[in-house]
Parts: structure tokens; sequence; C-alpha cells
């Protein structure tokens, strides 16, 4: 069977990875992220599961190697060579390039939001022509935002408390401030 190495980080992609590796006939060894990874990814029948920390990933070609062989995946739609073949690898260099010069753009972007405003990121991708986008939790940054601005938003849940003693004038004031809050994080 042929293995493949599968690095997890946090949320669901590294499950769906697993799953469809696993379907396609692959023994998949992950090396899991321990900040990151959710433990469930133990019990998803992996061959074997290696925990490391983020200060550890030097480690991470050596923990590959110590559970055997790992190859890369190629095209489940073409033929795999016999074994023995020789073959080629090349790397299509601008592309490379401009996918490591995003991806270290948006570990930059990442930390100053993280610095600025306390927000993690939750979500992201990068496209082929350099494009990106990240998602950032950004409850605290809001609620404080407001409460700045004299406005009150009901803990986890970024609702505006509303009575009956409610006037269109703080409607009104909680749209202006939610809008100069927007204004803050694009510009």
């Amino acid at each position: 069977m042929t293995r493949l190495g599968l690095i997890a980080g946090n949320g669901k992609f590294p499950f769906l990875v697993l799953d469809a590796a696993q379907a396609q006939g692959y023994e998949v060894v992950v090396a899991a992220i321990k900040e990151e990874a959710f433990p469930e990814i133990e019990s998803k029948g992996a061959a074997s599961v290696h925990w490391l920390s983020l200060g550890e990933l030097s480690k991470l070609i050596d923990t590959f190697k110590a559970d055997g062989e790992i190859l890369h995946a190629i095209d489940p739609s073409t033929a795999p060579p016999e074994p023995g073949t020789d073959v080629e690898a090349r790397i299509d260099w601008d592309r490379r390039h401009r996918m490591m010069r995003t991806h270290t753009a948006l570990h930059s972007l990442s930390g100053i939001i993280f610095t600025d405003y306390g927000a993690k990121v939750t979500g992201g991708n990068m496209g082929d022509d350099g494009s990106a986008r990240m998602d950032f939790e950004l409850e605290r940054f809001m609620h404080l935002f407001a409460m700045n601005r004299g406005i009150l938003l009901t803990p986890f849940h970024n609702m505006a408390l509303m009575s009956p003693a409610t006037t269109a004038a703080h409607v009104d004031r909680h749209t202006e401030v939610f809008q100069q809050a927007v204004q803050a994080l694009v510009n």
C-alpha cells in the first residue's frame, strides 16, 4: 500500500484530506501540530499519528522517514510508473515563487491582526494568481470597539441589546459605529 504524509493543522481540512486519501487506497501517516490539530485525528484510521509542536517542525522529515517510506501523491487519474522507473520532477518556479510570497504575506498579516486586534485566523485560501483571502475571528475587536463608543453587544452572540426604549437614533448610532469598525479594519 502506498503511504502518504499529512501535516495536520487545525480545522476540518486535515480530516477531509485523510478521508479522501484513504478512499483512494493510501495509507496515511499524520504529523499533527500539537497547538493546532484536533485530538480526534487519532481516531480516524491513520496508519500512525505523531504529535509535534510548532517548535519541532524541523523533526518533520525525520518523523516521516522513521515511519517508513512516504511518497508524493500523483494524479490518481494516471497510472503510476513501474517500480524502478526513473522519473524527473520539475517545479513551476514562477508559480512556486508567487505562492511562497503570498504564503509569507498571509503569515505576516496574521501576526499583525493578532498583535493589533487579538484575532486569530479562522480560514483562508490562496489562488494561483497570487491572490489570497483570510478570515479572522473579530469578536473581541468588535466588542471593544463598540463598547468604547457606548454600545454594548451581548457576549458570544454579537447582537445589540435592544429594548422598548431603543430609539431609531440608537439604531443609527449602532450602524454608524459598525461602519467605523469596518473602516478601521480595512484602512
